[in-house]
C-alpha cells in the first residue's frame, strides 16, 4: 500500500485560486450574516466566479431562479435547501456553473433545465423530483444543446415521465440514481424510461437506472388483457447517440404489469436506435439489450471516497485497474472533459490539475491511496476532484473516473 499523503503546497496553490472569490448568503428569514433573501437577487449581484450560499428554510421552497453566468450556488453546510426550479441557460464558454447540495421539487415542467450552455455545468448532490403537470408530463431534468453537463452523486425521479432527457449535448453522470415513473392505468400507457438521450454523448459511471414498471392488467374472459395492462419500460433509451457505460453501472428494465396470459412484458436495460455504446466488464444490464455492443477494456476506477471529510483529518481512495503498472493521482477544483484515443472517459480534470501522488500498481490491480487533508480555512466548504492515470506500457495510458471530496 502506498502511504504518502497530499503535500501541503498543493492545497496552498489551490487555496490561492479561491481567495479572490466573493461570497453571498441567501436567507429568506434574513438572519444575521445574510446578504439577500432570494436566490435571484444574489445572482444579480454576483460576478462570474463568485459563490452563493443558500440557507435552508423549512417553511416553503425558495422561488426558482434563472442563471446565465459562471457561479457556485450551494446549500449551506449540512443543509439541503429546497428550490422550486432551476433554469441554467446560455452560460458562456470559459465559465462554469456549480450547483451543489440542493433539492429541487415542484409540480412544474422540467424543474432542472440546462439549455444552450457553452460553459461546463456541474451538479453535485442535486436531487430533483417533478410531479404531474396538468395535461402532460415533465422530466425532472432536461439538458439541451449544452457542451458538457456533469451530474455527480444525485438522484432524479418523476411521477409522470422519464426522470432525465438529454438532447444534442454531452452529459456525464457519476453515482446518480434515476427511476422511471410507473404510470397509472390510462390508455394502456407503459412505464417511463429512466433516461432518454437523443443525438447526444452519454457517460454513465457507477449509476443505477431503472425503467418504470408496467401497470397491472385485469384478466379478460375472452383472452388477452384489458387496455389498462402495460409493458415495463427500458431503463435507458438512446437515439442517434454514443453511450459509454463504466464503473459498475447497473441498468434494469422495468417489469411488465401482472396479468393473465403474460400480456404485459418486461423491458430492456438498454435500447438503442441508430446509436452505439461501449461497456466495460463491471457493468450489469438486467434485461435484454437491443443494439450492437462493443466491449472496452476495464477502465481504472476510483472508489470508496467519502462525500465529505473534516479538514485536518485523513481518508483514502481505492484505485482498481488492470495491473501491474504505475499510477499517478491528480487533484483539481473542478472536472473538465477530454477524449482519449477515441474513448470518452467519465470525467477528466482540466489544464490546472496538479499531480500529487504516484506509485506502483500491483499485479492484483488494486491499491488504497491515503489522502491527508491539512487545516486550511480557504479549503473549508470546497470540493476537490481527484483522478488517476494508469500506465501499463509506454504507449498505454488509461484514465479513471473522477471522485469528488468535500471539505468541511
Amino acid at each position: 500500500m502506498h502511504t504518502a499523503t497530499i503535500p501541503l503546497v498543493t492545497f496552498g496553490l489551490l487555496a490561492g485560486v479561491l481567495s479572490a472569490q466573493q461570497e453571498f448568503v441567501v436567507d429568506r428569514a434574513n438572519r444575521p450574516g445574510a446578504t439577500h433573501t432570494t436566490i435571484s437577487a444574489a445572482i444579480a449581484a454576483a460576478a462570474p466566479g463568485d459563490r452563493i450560499v443558500v440557507r435552508r428554510d423549512g417553511t416553503a421552497p425558495y422561488r426558482g431562479f434563472t442563471l446565465n453566468k459562471g457561479l457556485v450556488i450551494r446549500g449551506n453546510y449540512g443543509e439541503f435547501p429546497e428550490v422550486e426550479w432551476a433554469s441554467i441557460r446560455a452560460v458562456p464558454a470559459g465559465q462554469s456553473v456549480r450547483l451543489e447540495r440542493m433539492i429541487v421539487r415542484s409540480q412544474a415542467a422540467s424543474i432542472v433545465e440546462v439549455v444552450g450552455c457553452a460553459g461546463t455545468v456541474i451538479l453535485r448532490q442535486v436531487f430533483a423530483a417533478s410531479g404531474a403537470v396538468a395535461g402532460g408530463s415533465a422530466p425532472a431534468m432536461r439538458i439541451e444543446r449544452s457542451a458538457l453537463v456533469i451530474h455527480d452523486l444525485g438522484g432524479l425521479s418523476s411521477n409522470r415521465a422519464e426522470p432525465c432527457v438529454v438532447v444534442s449535448s454531452t452529459a456525464m453522470f457519476r453515482g446518480v440514481q434515476m427511476s422511471g415513473a410507473t404510470l397509472s392505468a390510462v390508455g394502456g400507457l407503459q412505464g417511463a424510461p429512466g433516461l432518454v438521450a437523443t443525438s447526444s454523448r452519454i457517460v454513465l459511471h457507477d449509476c443505477r437506472i431503472t425503467g418504470g414498471a408496467g401497470v397491472p392488467a385485469s384478466p379478460n374472459p375472452f383472452g388477452g388483457c384489458y387496455s389498462n395492462g402495460s409493458n415495463g419500460s427500458n431503463a435507458v433509451v438512446a437515439q442517434t447517440s454514443d453511450v459509454l457505460l463504466t464503473g459498475g453501472t447497473q441498468l434494469t428494465g422495468g417489469p411488465g404489469g401482472s396479468g393473465s396470459g403474460g400480456c404485459p412484458s418486461g423491458a430492456r436495460g438498454l435500447a438503442l436506435s441508430g446509436s452505439s455504446f461501449r461497456i466495460d466488464p463491471s457493468v450489469r444490464l438486467l434485461g435484454a439489450t437491443a443494439g450492437a455492443m462493443t466491449s472496452i477494456a476495464l477502465q481504472p476506477a476510483l472508489g470508496n471516497l467519502p462525500v465529505v471529510v473534516d479538514a485536518g483529518t485523513s481518508t483514502s481512495v481505492d484505485l482498481t485497474a488492470a495491473g501491474p503498472g504505475v499510477w499517478g493521482l491528480f487533484v483539481d477544483l473542478e472536472p473538465g472533459h477530454l477524449e482519449l484515443a477515441g474513448v470518452d472517459v467519465p470525467f477528466q480534470l482540466g489544464p490546472s490539475a496538479l499531480p500529487i501522488l504516484y506509485g506502483a500498481l500491483p499485479a492484483a490491480g488494486a491499491t488504497s491511496i491515503p489522502l491527508g487533508v491539512p487545516v486550511d480555512p480557504a479549503l473549508i466548504e470546497r470540493v476537490l476532484w481527484f483522478q488517476a492515470g494508469v500506465v501499463r506500457a509506454p504507449a498505454e495510458l488509461r484514465i479513471s473516473n473522477a471522485a469528488s471530496l468535500g471539505i468541511r
